[in-house]
């Protein structure tokens, strides 16, 4: 067997410590480079994060105004057709005769009318909308339409603006300026 002098034993040696000391300046830089590629993954991660965020927060807002523009074509389909039902109803499905302050009327009630900006407050066409007289404890969007001496007319035109889309409606009767419950107001036309 070869046997190593000592002069090559010692370089063997010194060259095996230079690569032990090179051996733990790898590691030591590759767990830099570990330690950095992790916070670059972390920024990555933190990023698409945001990212992600703020693309659901445009989709939600871009929902809710799409949602706002349905409700207001809505409204204003809605709109345009009670016009157009209020316009074309005609005079004889409507009391001509001003209105009494002791008889029954029968009307057509309509809450939620916020959006419509319709109202005529000085319409004295019966058939027009107009809020409820004030002494009538009701909602400030609360509207009548009508003023009919049957409660059938009354409520055939409730039919019709329900068709239009409007949920909100209900007959209602009316006596002396006040309202009062549909079985009070029938009793009084019988008498």
């Amino acid at each position: 067997m070869p046997l190593i002098d000592d002069d090559e034993f010692l370089k063997m040696c010194n060259e095996l410590d230079r690569l032990k000391e090179n051996e733990k300046d790898l590691k030591k830089g590759y767990i830099d480079l570990k330690l950095e590629n992790n916070k670059i993954n972390n920024y990555k991660n933190k990023r698409s994060i945001v990212i992600l965020l703020l693309i659901t927060v445009a989709l939600v807002l871009i929902g809710y105004l799409y949602k706002r523009q349905i409700e207001i074509t809505t409204v204003k389909e809605q709109k345009y057709k009670l016009e157009n039902l209020l316009n074309n109803t005609s005079k004889e499905e409507v009391k001509e005769e001003p209105l009494f302050i002791e008889s029954v009327v029968f009307s057509v009630q309509i809450e939620g009318l916020n959006d419509f900006n319709i109202i005529d407050e000085n319409a004295v066409t019966p058939w027009k909308i107009r809020k409820l007289p004030d002494d009538t404890v009701i909602k400030s969007n609360t509207y009548i339409a009508g003023e009919f001496n049957t409660y059938d007319k009354a409520r055939i035109f409730r039919d019709k603006i329900k068709k239009i889309g409007i949920k909100n409606v209900l007959v209602i009767a009316l006596y002396e300026g006040e309202k009062i419950s549909l079985s009070k107001a029938l009793k009084l036309l019988e008498n």
